[in-house]
């Protein structure tokens, strides 16, 4: 009741500036008061009484800037034990202060349910669900987070059937039907751009007939990483996704045959990718790749939980001519496949590197800036996971050939004329363990470090952690 109360008395609260004495924070124009509240928004979407509301019980001036910046109040997660009462007051009058723009809304409710009629019944008759059409028009943005999938899809038919006019949609689920099972079928979303999947306990899923209202054609972005699929259906979904830009997938191990996956794959071209995140749950196998063709992928990062192979093949016919940032890892991968792939990314800026390789033959080779043919000639940054051992042997570092290479592709940028390569201006290097002789690497590369030259040198017993946050 408070959080309606206080936005309902929105208009009885508003006075004159000048009425306040002036402060320390009280001083500053009311632009830059509103560029501080809305810097205190994160990612995650709000709760009624999360900011932007605490912000109304300063005082009465924040109050009335609060109240007077649309782009805070674009965004609301409601939760299902939020009283009856409060909702229903809080989400229209919430989004009226948006005025026109695009609006967010995040619906979590993980409890668990025995019949599915019994959540039918709690939905049609939730608080939310009478918020003002017009409102619901104006929502591009939202989140379901539900127990069953099949909650989720029976929700958004609902919302969709008020006219949403939807471009981002994320649904995170538990489990995937609750008994008995019902084939889930979603409602038509003909303005979805942005489609994001997510399982809290990645299961595995095949293509089913559920999915066939989802326009896979006109998407955009599109992440399943947590939710597990074939490389059969993968390439199901890359071959429907015609328009798709931006990728993110969890990979299991493919029950065809390798001659079902030639020939289920062949040479396919997917012009309109410019970021892909691809991992494998269990261990796997990169010839999934051969004879795929990215012109446009400027980002690439695949890796897997455990430790994937990479085929000789796949270097050669791999093509990703643009890429421009590079990650590797967990994948078994020889020397020479490596070189052979970067070979094919001139345009590699940044290059991220957890594989069980001896790494000295690659700092040797970008040691050789002589002539005109450099070797990745547009890095600028590299990190390097370093293997405790590989295959049950040591693996020691180099240290004299990482400082060799430190001091031929680095350069400070006021050299004159410059190099017609690019300056590896910022390295670091991650140790499963602890070692000393790394201490002494840095203080070798002090003059560098001092003209501006960024080397992080630190522990990471784990290796590399891919980072399932989205910027979309």
């Amino acid at each position: 009741m408070d959080a309606s109360r206080t936005l309902n008395n929105k208009g009885k609260d508003l006075v004159d500036l000048e009425q306040f004495t002036a402060g320390p924070i009280n001083v500053l124009p009311p632009e830059i008061l509103r560029e501080i509240f809305l810097a205190t928004l994160d990612k995650r979407i709000p709760t009624h009484s999360a900011p932007p509301m605490v912000l109304c019980h300063v005082s009465a001036l924040w109050k009335q800037i609060a109240l007077s910046t649309p782009r805070l109040w674009t965004r609301l997660a409601i939760n299902r034990d939020t009283t009856a009462q409060d909702m229903a007051g809080v989400t229209s009058v919430w989004f009226s202060l948006a005025k026109g723009l695009p609006l967010s809304l995040r619906i979590q409710n993980q409890q668990t349910w025995q019949h599915s009629s019994r959540l039918s019944i709690s939905l049609e008759r939730s608080p939310f669900i009478v918020t003002p059409q017009r409102l619901w028009r104006r929502i591009h943005n939202l989140e379901i987070d539900m127990y069953w999938m099949s909650d989720a899809v029976r929700l958004l038919n609902i919302l969709v059937g008020r006219q949403m006019d939807l471009e981002r949609l994320g649904i995170h689920y538990t489990q995937w039907s609750s008994p008995p099972f019902i084939r889930l079928k979603f409602p038509p979303l003909y303005k979805l751009k942005r489609f994001i999947l997510s399982c809290y306990h990645s299961e595995r899923i095949t293509f089913v007939s559920s999915f066939d209202n989802i326009p896979w054609y006109q998407l955009t972005h599109l992440s399943m990483v947590d939710v597990t699929m074939t490389p059969t259906t993968w390439m199901v979904f890359l071959r429907r996704c015609t328009h798709l830009q931006h990728g993110f997938f969890t990979l299991d191990t493919d029950d065809l045959a390798p001659q079902g996956l030639i020939t289920l794959q062949g040479d396919t071209i997917f012009p309109s990718m410019i970021s892909l995140k691809v991992a494998f749950k269990y261990k796997g196998e990169w010839g999934i790749l051969d004879g795929l063709s990215f012109p446009s992928l400027e980002t690439l990062c695949l890796g897997g939980m455990y430790l994937t192979t990479w085929p000789s093949t796949t270097s050669s016919t791999f093509d990703t001519p643009l890429v421009k940032n590079l990650t590797l890892f967990r994948v078994r991968i020889q020397y020479t496949d490596l070189v052979m792939l970067l070979g094919r990314m001139a345009g590699l800026r940044a290059l991220v590197l957890d594989i069980p390789v001896h790494f000295s033959p690659l700092f040797e080779r970008l040691s050789n800036v002589g002539g005109t043919n450099v070797f990745l000639p547009n890095l600028i940054r590299l990190s390097i996971y370093h293997w405790r051992s590989i295959q049950h042997r040591p693996n020691n570092f180099d240290e004299q050939a990482f400082l060799w290479m430190m001091r031929a592709r680095w350069y400070p940028s006021s050299t004159k004329p410059r190099p017609p390569r690019s300056s590896l201006s910022s390295v670091s290097i991650r140790m499963a363990r602890d070692d000393s002789q790394l201490k002494k690497v840095k203080f070798k590369l002090n003059s560098l470090i001092k003209h501006g030259l960024f080397l992080q040198i630190g522990l990471a017993r784990n290796g590399y952690a891919l980072k399932k946050d989205l910027d979309w």
